[in-house]
């Protein structure tokens, strides 16, 4: 067929690439859309819209088969205008039915029917059979989603009874597989049975592996239904390599629920999380709306089985919320209105052809009469014709003269529009002249404002170089200053002199550190971030030991919740919020000894995300908002002699990272921080 392609006429080409890409489509999806997007480019270049419109529906077809729903139903609106334009009632059918079957698998089970009903009572009219076994099945299935069987079934048993009057056997074991599976949803696995047998002995005479994946599908979940689970994962396993062999993602994401399913009935409760967790992220990445429906439910039950209630609460209301969604109160009446408005449509189209009938006929009785009419119509014509001639000869005259007299108006309005158009010239050469000064003033400013970024851009750099040179000749100094201060006071006896000496040393001790912080802080936006695991546990007893020389530190009870994450950040930054927020917590608690001393660290995983709280029972923040809490200078730093710089640092390393941190309400009094670092900031 494909050497075919290149002697076929132009005319007849599109017929052959249909014929390629239906042969195609379903077990090698990925070629298919080769040739589909040869045939778009090829029918571009022709004048025919019909061949237009076959060739975008065939690649909305491809992109169906591929998953992709939502390009599938772009591909066929565009294919449905332009069948609209040939007024091809076969090609609209088509276009119409493929729509319904994409809406069918986003879960928009209104339009799905909508569409599908419609192309259903088209394809009746014209009495067309290519496609009607897929609308008929099509138009099953959504009754299947809404839990209708029997009407489903009704639909499935007419395309199995037409597939075999056609010789159709693809549609036969997709019609089987269909009815099938309605009785399955039903539980009536015994009557179920039969249609999978029958489908897959048809499927021994066909290459299809959508359909005989389907079966094998059934045959497993039969087998699951009677707790054979050797029997059913021999089934899954069959259906699975079909599936992968096509990249049928849906397909695909439906066996890896049946494997949670098996696990889950061994009681190997991980491993079905393991793969309903893996079918959820297929239906979410391909829009599979009924089938993230059903992976919802089932995490809610598993999540029952671990006990964790509260994680079975969370799958619960997203699959209470996506089935209101998918179900809602009105739509059973949507589905009434709709098969009633279709219904009528196919009554007055009904009506219309009669209607076309009687009226042609009557056209045959009055056309004897009406050329008796005409002939009468003419002479009488004839006669007002005379008469009409000789009238117009008396207005011709008086035309003429009203002419003379118009061009002279027009003469004069020239001549007011030659003086518009002068002033109107001369209105465009001051503008141009203005907007010449407009674009200097611009240029200027544009230039101040570049130095004005230079300039600041230098300031900045001056700033980094005066902090590191002052932090680099300060520090030397006061290095020897606190040495010196710890010597005298090994040698200075006098209780007065060793105060201002102990208060000395303090001070340079702060200063350096200062110095320290604020070195950290012009180090912050210029560091190159690198990724290693985070060792919560590990990195908290380093900080804890740096910090146990502080006032007060023996006096507190450190209470650590780590869960084990495999989280990787940049240690450096995230060991330097660490330290400052502990250091806080220390420096900032409480004088008296009379009460429990406490800070509380917990480390979990929430979402995509890494949550850290720190609560302590120190003195308190007050109401304050995060602006002025996480700036220098604030009381609170100063009251306790600092400047407030290990807040501020804090805030810039998780900026850094992508994070945030915010003081939050606590239910106890005590002050709470929460940090929150994304978990795939490097994955």
């Amino acid at each position: 067929m494909k050497r075919v392609l290149t002697t076929t006429p132009d005319e007849k080409k599109i017929d052959i690439y249909q014929a390629i890409i239906i042969k195609l489509w379903l077990n090698h999806p990925d070629s298919a859309m080769v040739y589909a997007k040869r045939a778009v480019k090829f029918t571009g270049t022709q004048e025919d819209i019909a061949a237009k419109a076959i060739a975008i529906r065939l690649m909305g077809g491809v992109y169906y088969y591929q998953d992709k729903y939502d390009s599938s139903i772009k591909c066929n609106y565009r294919s449905l205008r332009l069948s609209e334009q040939t007024r091809d009632t076969s090609l609209i059918a088509s276009c119409i039915n493929n729509l319904g079957l994409a809406f069918y698998r986003l879960g928009s089970y209104p339009e799905a029917l909508q569409y599908l009903l419609k192309a259903l009572n088209m394809k009746n009219r014209i009495r067309q059979t290519y496609g009607m076994v897929q609308t008929l099945n099509n138009v099953g299935l959504v009754y299947n989603e809404l839990k209708e069987y029997n009407k489903a079934r009704e639909f499935f048993t007419r395309a199995i009874n037409l597939s075999k009057e056609l010789r159709d056997y693809d549609g036969l074991v997709y019609s089987l597989n269909n009815c099938g599976v309605a009785y399955l949803n039903e539980k009536r696995f015994d009557e179920a049975e039969p249609f999978f047998s029958e489908a897959q002995k048809t499927g021994l005479g066909i290459e299809n592996a959508v359909w005989e994946s389907a079966t094998f599908s059934g045959l497993g979940r039969i087998a699951l239904a009677r707790n054979q689970i050797r029997e059913a994962k021999r089934y899954f396993d069959m259906s699975f390599r079909m599936r992968q062999g096509i990249r049928e993602w849906n397909g695909i994401a439906e066996i890896y629920s049946y494997y949670g399913k098996i696990h889950e009935q061994s009681g190997n409760i991980d491993s079905a999380f393991y793969y309903i967790m893996k079918s959820l992220r297929i239906a979410k990445q391909i829009g599979a709306r009924d089938r993230v429906f059903l992976d919802y439910k089932e995490m809610a039950t598993l999540f029952q089985k671990k006990k964790k209630y509260d994680s079975a609460l969370i799958y619960q209301s997203r699959f209470i919320g996506l089935r209101d969604t998918l179900f809602s109160e009105n739509l059973a009446r949507n589905i009434n209105d709709i098969q009633q408005q279709i219904q009528d449509e196919e009554t007055n189209s009904k009506l219309r052809e009669k209607d076309r009938e009687i009226a042609s006929r009557t056209n045959t009785a009055y056309f004897v009469g009406a050329i008796a009419v005409l002939v009468m119509i003419f002479a009488f014509g004839f006669y007002k014709s005379s008469m009409r001639e000789r009238n117009l000869r008396n207005d011709l005259a008086q035309k003429n003269h009203e002419i003379e007299q118009q061009k002279e108006e027009l003469q004069v309005s020239n001549e007011q529009l030659g003086r518009a158009h002068e002033l109107i010239s001369r209105q465009n050469s001051e503008l141009e002249e203005y907007n010449l000064q407009l674009q200097s003033t611009v240029d200027t400013r544009t230039k101040e404002l570049e130095n004005a970024n230079k300039e600041l851009n230098i300031v900045n750099l001056e700033l980094d170089n005066f902090i590191y040179k002052s932090s680099h000749d300060i520090k030397g100094p006061l290095a020897r200053l606190i040495g010196l201060c710890h010597v005298a006071l090994l040698d200075v006896a006098d209780p007065k002199a060793k105060q201002y000496l102990v208060k000395l040393s303090e001070t340079s001790k702060n200063l350096n550190e200062i110095f320290d912080r604020l070195r950290t802080v012009s180090d912050i936006d210029s560091i190159k971030l690198s990724h290693e695991k985070i060792r919560f546990d590990e990195m908290i007893s380093r900080i804890k030991s740096r910090l146990k020389t502080l006032d007060g530190f023996n006096e507190i009870t450190f209470k650590e919740e780590i869960e084990n994450i495999d989280f990787q950040s940049d240690p450096m930054l995230v060991e330097t919020i660490f330290h400052n927020l502990m250091e806080n917590a220390i420096k900032f608690q409480k004088k008296s000894s009379q009460f429990n001393k406490f800070i509380a660290i917990k480390v979990k995983k929430l979402n995509e995300d890494v949550r850290v709280s720190f609560v302590d029972n120190g003195i308190g923040i007050g109401k304050k908002s995060d602006n002025e809490l996480f700036t220098m200078f604030t009381n609170a730093a100063l009251e306790h002699k600092t400047i407030g710089l290990g807040l501020y640092i804090v805030k810039q390393c998780a900026a850094k990272l992508r994070g945030s941190v915010r003081i939050v309400p606590n239910t106890n009094q005590y002050t709470e921080f929460e940090l929150t670092l994304p978990f795939e900031i490097y994955n």
